[in-house]
């Protein structure tokens, strides 16, 4: 295979504010159909939250918090 990561790559980085909220920043990647966003602040670049992290750290820690179901 002679893909290049050019040729997968979302064009065009979507970023977050580093203050702003893990809601927002998965609105941000629904919206924008992207399943990572860069963390900036001051135009320095933070960071990276990716969907897995936001299921990992912050949905599973609220594990028995919320009555909605899976399905």
């Amino acid at each position: 295979m002679d893909a290049k990561v050019r040729d997968v790559m979302t064009p065009g980085p979507i970023g977050v504010d580093y203050y702003q909220s893990i809601g927002e920043a998965a609105r941000t990647m629904r919206d924008w159909g992207v399943g990572a966003v860069l963390v900036v602040n001051d135009r320095s670049l933070y960071g990276l939250v990716t969907d897995r992290d936001l299921v990992v750290r912050a949905v599973a820690k609220r594990r028995g918090r919320t009555s909605r179901s899976a399905r």
